[in-house]
């Protein structure tokens, strides 16, 4: 294979079998142009087209992770996926068409144990997963950043993803999760003295007693 192939290849085996759209692939591999690279690995059928994505064909993806090392790619597609996002905090809706490889690339970088990186990428990518209504994938980025968090020794990011996993819950109605979880956000954030992101993490828990205001659960009030 020519070393744009290589590159091209190198960079889809990154997010965990997910399709990675073609306006990345050009960053990711670092080629200025990666279409003659995919039209040709398409016909070797190494790559497979869900236009506008594309993926490695079968177990492709797990050949290149025993065969080659991958680092340096894994370490480019957290750098660039966590600006990308941060530039798109206003269009939750192109976030949310990556979401999938975005959330391979977590998952790539917690095996890694690179949790600064992960609750970087984590905490850019989850508020459009909320506000998009994607309550598995939020779930999974929450699993990850207080893995993370927890990992770092943060307590104030734990908190933070206490406090959002049990905002979660308390939007699908899963009051033991609910409880739980904000629970323990509330008391990290007061031995924290973070009294704002107290008093919110208070409103929600008050929620679940039926006392909490006229007005829904609040985010992290950031």
């Amino acid at each position: 294979r020519s070393e744009p192939e290589r590159r091209v290849l190198a960079a889809l085996a990154v997010p965990m079998g997910a399709g990675v759209g073609e306006e990345h692939l050009n960053e990711l591999a670092r080629v200025p142009d990666a279409r003659p690279a995919l039209e040709s690995l398409q016909r070797r059928r190494l790559v497979q087209a869900h236009s506008p994505r594309y993926s490695l064909t079968g177990s492709l993806d797990e050949a290149l992770q025993e065969e080659w090392d991958l680092t340096p790619w894994n370490q480019r597609a957290l750098a660039y996926f966590a600006t990308w996002a941060e530039e798109q905090r206003h269009s939750p809706e192109r976030v949310i068409e990556e979401a999938d490889a975005i959330l391979g690339v977590l998952q790539r970088s917690a095996q890694e144990r690179r949790w600064a990186r992960t609750l970087r990428l984590g905490r850019v990518v989850e508020s459009s997963l909320a506000v998009r209504g994607h309550w598995g994938a939020w779930a999974e980025t929450l699993e990850l950043e207080l893995e993370a968090a927890r990992q770092l020794g943060d307590r104030a990011a734990e908190a933070w993803c206490l406090h959002q996993s049990g905002t979660r819950a308390l939007c699908l109605e899963d009051t033991p999760t609910a409880r739980a979880d904000l629970t323990e956000a509330l008391r990290l954030r007061e031995s924290l003295g973070d009294r704002e992101g107290a008093a919110i993490t208070r409103h929600n828990l008050n929620l679940l007693g039926g006392f909490g205001g006229d007005h829904g659960p609040e985010g992290n009030g950031s």
